[in-house]
């Protein structure tokens, strides 16, 4: 009987280590399975990993190149700019210049139209004084004719001279 427990035990024994390898056979497949999965997930990271960073430095690239266009494109504004700014002030200048010229010959005509006026009056005066005087004179003169036609015609009738 001991020998019929011995083989009983060794059957469950023998048993137990055919279920104990079946499972462990079940694990090892399992774990086989595991690590595939755990691999094809690194795999898929990784690549996603490097289509992320290519995905990046090409972003980087546009956004350094976007950077350096509008770079590029202020600095040309700022040129614009002090170039306007340099032509006004040049500009401004020139009419300044203009403005100076303008006034000191506005500022000498209207000292030659004053002096010319002045000069008018003055040869007006003198026009209306001589005009009197020629007046006067063309008074006296008429008064010496008929004076000397009256003379003239005493003489032809021989009368005497009148008294002054």
């Amino acid at each position: 009987r001991a020998a019929a427990q011995l083989v009983a035990a060794e059957a469950r024994h023998a048993q137990a280590a055919g279920v104990l390898q079946s499972e462990l056979e079940d694990a090892a497949e399992r774990q086989r399975a595991a690590e595939r999965r755990v691999e094809a997930v690194r795999e898929e990271s990784q690549a996603m990993s490097h289509t992320l960073a290519q995905q990046e430095s090409l972003a980087l690239a546009g956004l350094r190149d976007q950077l350096e266009s509008a770079e590029r494109r202020l600095e040309q504004e700022r040129s614009a700019h002090a170039a306007a700014r340099l032509a006004a002030a040049q500009r401004e200048s020139e009419l300044e210049g203009q403005l100076a010229e303008s006034a000191t010959a506005l500022a000498l005509s209207n000292r030659s139209a004053e002096e010319r006026g002045a000069s008018l009056e003055a040869a007006q005066e003198r026009l209306s004084a001589l005009e009197a005087e020629g007046a006067a004179l063309g008074s006296q003169l008429e008064q010496a004719e008929e004076l000397l036609a009256r003379e003239r015609q005493r003489q032809r009738q021989g009368a005497p001279p009148p008294p002054p």
